[in-house]
């Protein structure tokens, strides 16, 4: 604990922001309640500035937890005041989960504006701090974007999902048509475009002749896929007609926001193309990671010197597992820490997966640890992917150089 440094906790909202100004010592000397705005956080400023000189510190340490986008403005307003430039000034945005543990242990744990700022002001005094915020930098555009991807990235997912759990109830069968994937061309128009009865009592011909439509003739065998189709069709269960007219409107709905969605995609995605195109940086030296996941990547990392090594790049994007250990007992399965950067965490994990389709080394240690898993085989063997996939990114921004297969065709004693 340093008694030069005056420390200040923010309960951070929409509308008004809740202030604990703390000593070294652990005295509060203010609790305040300001605007979430420019005039609220100049009026913070002369505060703070009051403070420091009263009490002859010389550092400020200032946290807040990162609650939406709440925290965005107060931190970087902080950051680039002039009248702060002859202190040192050092900003956190923490995550709610360690605020929590760490209200966790006091035997007051009332849940009020004014006591969450006093826990976060006495958490900075304590110290065990995530890495420092950064201000408006040449990455913020970037982050904006690829965080937009994650988001629309989700939406698509649940939006998917939602459509299949109406599908079921008008097509209770449909995950045994023949088709690789349901959302593709000829099993999306099948499904909307025709009821179970009607596919039932279509001609096989007119069958026929829709698969050779919809597919462009890429079937090998349009005939036997008919004959599936109709055989398939007529194990599903019947439903009540007005319930068949309503699920089909939904279907028809949910496609229009799956359409809209990955219209979306497409759209961030060629902004992310062009805005990663100003970086110069050797991720995408890696089989199988483009611009977009480099992106992702560089986004959140921002300067890898922040780090130490790439065990501490690893725990911040939450790539690291929970032990289970008491006396002789130590559990079998050990559950991923997920306190980290979910960002950072998601691109990595979606980089392993294109890197171990499109690169020998990663191909190889993926295919090694799904053999030796006995749960959850392609999920902790990708996982573990990214992990190295950590190692690899640590080592490529530190010396700036490009990924050389040749080193681990070396390890192997051989070429594949």
């Amino acid at each position: 604990m340093n008694n030069q440094t005056l420390y200040v906790g923010c309960d951070v909202s929409s509308d008004n922001n809740y202030y604990c100004f703390l000593l070294g010592c652990g005295a509060t000397i203010r609790k305040t309640s300001l605007p979430n705005n420019a005039k609220g956080s100049n009026q913070l400023v002369d505060l703070i500035l009051e403070d420091l000189e009263g009490y002859d510190l010389s550092k400020l340490i200032f946290g807040l937890e990162a609650t939406n986008n709440f925290h965005f403005h107060i931190l970087n307003f902080l950051a680039l005041h002039e009248k702060l430039e002859n202190y040192d000034v050092i900003l956190y945005r923490i995550n709610a989960k360690l605020i929590k543990n760490f209200k966790d242990g006091y035997p007051d744990k009332s849940k009020t504006d004014k006591y969450d700022a006093f826990i976060i002001a006495d958490k900075l005094r304590f110290g065990r701090l995530p890495e420092p915020f950064t201000p408006f930098n040449e990455f913020v555009s970037l982050k904006r974007l690829t965080r937009t991807r994650f988001h629309i990235v989700k939406q698509l997912e649940r939006e998917m999902n939602y459509f299949l759990s109406n599908l079921y109830i008008k097509f209770s069968e449909y995950k045994k048509l023949p088709f690789s994937n349901t959302f593709g061309t000829t099993s999306i128009a099948l499904v909307t475009e025709f009821d179970i009865e009607e596919i039932t009592q279509i001609s096989n011909e007119k069958l026929i002749d829709f698969l050779i439509e919809k597919g462009k003739n890429h079937f090998t065998d349009p005939k036997a896929y008919a004959k599936e189709i109709k055989k398939i069709a007529r194990n599903c269960y019947r439903i009540d007609r007005s319930v068949n007219k309503t699920i089909n409107l939904i279907l028809e709905v949910s496609l229009s926001t799956i359409k809209a969605l990955k219209e979306s995609l497409s759209r961030i995605d060629i902004a992310i193309n062009r805005e990663i195109s100003k970086f110069k940086h050797t991720l995408e030296s890696i089989p199988g990671i483009g611009p977009v996941l480099s992106a992702g990547i560089l986004a959140e990392i921002t300067d890898i010197n922040l780090f130490e090594n790439d065990s501490k790049l690893a725990k911040y994007a939450g790539l690291t597992w929970l032990h289970k250990q008491s006396n002789q007992y130590k559990s079998e399965e050990t559950h991923m820490n997920k306190s980290g950067n979910k960002y950072l965490r998601y691109y990595f994990i979606q980089a392993a997966e294109s890197a171990r389709k499109n690169c020998d080394e990663y191909r190889d240690y993926y295919n090694k640890k799904y053999r030796e898993s006995t749960k959850h085989k392609h999920r902790r063997a990708l996982v573990l992917s990214a992990r190295k996939l950590v190692r690899l990114i640590f080592v490529l921004l530190c010396k700036n150089t490009l990924y050389d297969p040749s080193r681990y065709l070396k390890n192997r004693g051989g070429g594949c």
